[in-house]
C-alpha cells in the first residue's frame, strides 16, 4: 500500500493530529520504544449492531520521535491495513481521532495500532469488536391453564393473548396441561415452534441474537419446553419470528387446586425479547 504523510492538523481528511505531552507508559511491552493506548472506546472490547462507525481516539509518544502510525483491520481471517503513514516534523507525542466502520455483517472485527519511532523500536494496541444485532426491549407475556376460562395461548409475533378458537397459526406457545392432577407448567406450540432451555451462562437482558442462536444450534430443540421454574431461560424457534429466534424469561409459575376444589387458574408469567 502507498504510504501516506500525517501532517500536523489532519490525517488526508481521515483524522484529527493534536500533540500532547503525554508521559511513557511502563506497561507497554516495548519498554524502550513509544508507547500506543486507545482511550476511547475505554474498553478493550465492544460490541455494536452491524454498520456501525466506533468513534476512535488513539494516543501515541516516544522519548524520541515518532516516525509512522499505521491501522489494521482484521474479519473473518482477512486483514487490511486502512491507515498507513507517515509521521512529520519529528513530533514525540500526537492523538488520533477517527471513525472506522465495524461490518455489515455479524462477527468479530479487531483494530490494531501500530506507531514506530525514529530508532525502529514499536508498539501496538488492538480494540476488539463485536458485531452482532440486537434483540428488541422486553415484552411481557401471560399464558393460563388451557383447560380454564383464560387464553391459553401466546402469539409471540403481535405480542398477544390467543384463545382456543384462534388459528393455530398464531399459537407460538401454548399450554400443555392435560387435565391431569398436577399443573405442568410446560410451553409447547401448535405452528412448530422449538424450544431450547438455555444454560445459565445466559443473560437474559443482555444477550445478543448472536449469543441466542448459538445456544440454540448447541443445545437440543423440543417441541416441549418441559416444566418451567421462575427465572428458566428458553430459546424458542420459528422461521415466522422477526429474527427467527426468541428468548423467554420466566418470570413466574402459579399453580391452583386441582378441580373439583380448584378453577384451572394456574398460569405462567414471562419477558421475551426478539
Amino acid at each position: 500500500m502507498k504510504k501516506t504523510k500525517i501532517w500536523a492538523l489532519s490525517l488526508l481528511g481521515l483524522a484529527t493530529i493534536g500533540f500532547t505531552s503525554c508521559e511513557p507508559d511502563n506497561d507497554n511491552p516495548n519498554a524502550n520504544g513509544p508507547t500506543i493506548n486507545v482511550i476511547d472506546p475505554s474498553a478493550a472490547n465492544i460490541t455494536v449492531e452491524p454498520n456501525v462507525s466506533i468513534p476512535v481516539e488513539v494516543v501515541a509518544s516516544t522519548n524520541d520521535k515518532l516516525e509512522s502510525f499505521k491501522v489494521e483491520r482484521d474479519f473473518g481471517g482477512v486483514s487490511t491495513t486502512i491507515i498507513d503513514s507517515v509521521l512529520e516534523n519529528g513530533i514525540t507525542s500526537f492523538t488520533f481521532v477517527d471513525t472506522l466502520f465495524s461490518s455489515s455483517i455479524e462477527g468479530t472485527v479487531e483494530f490494531t495500532f501500530f506507531v514506530e519511532d525514529n530508532k525502529g523500536n514499536s508498539s501496538i494496541d488492538k480494540l476488539t469488536v463485536n458485531v452482532a444485532n440486537s434483540l428488541s426491549d422486553t415484552t411481557s407475556g401471560m399464558i393460563w391453564n388451557i383447560n380454564g376460562p383464560n387464553e391459553g395461548a401466546w402469539n409471540l409475533v403481535d405480542d398477544e393473548a390467543v384463545p382456543a378458537s384462534a388459528d393455530s397459526t398464531n399459537k407460538d406457545l401454548l399450554d400443555e396441561d392435560n387435565g391431569g392432577p398436577v399443573y405442568p407448567a410446560s410451553f409447547g406450540s401448535a405452528n412448530g415452534t422449538m424450544f431450547v432451555l438455555a444454560s445459565d451462562s445466559v443473560d437474559f437482558y443482555n444477550t445478543t441474537l448472536t449469543e441466542i442462536t448459538d445456544e440454540y444450534e448447541n443445545g437440543t430443540a423440543l417441541s416441549s419446553t418441559g416444566t418451567l421454574a421462575a427465572d428458566d431461560v428458553v430459546v424458542a424457534y420459528n422461521t415466522r419470528f422477526p429474527q427467527e429466534y426468541i428468548v423467554i424469561l420466566v418470570t413466574e409459575v402459579n399453580s391452583t387446586p386441582f378441580p373439583p376444589v380448584g378453577d384451572n387458574l394456574d398460569n405462567v408469567k414471562f419477558v421475551y425479547r426478539k
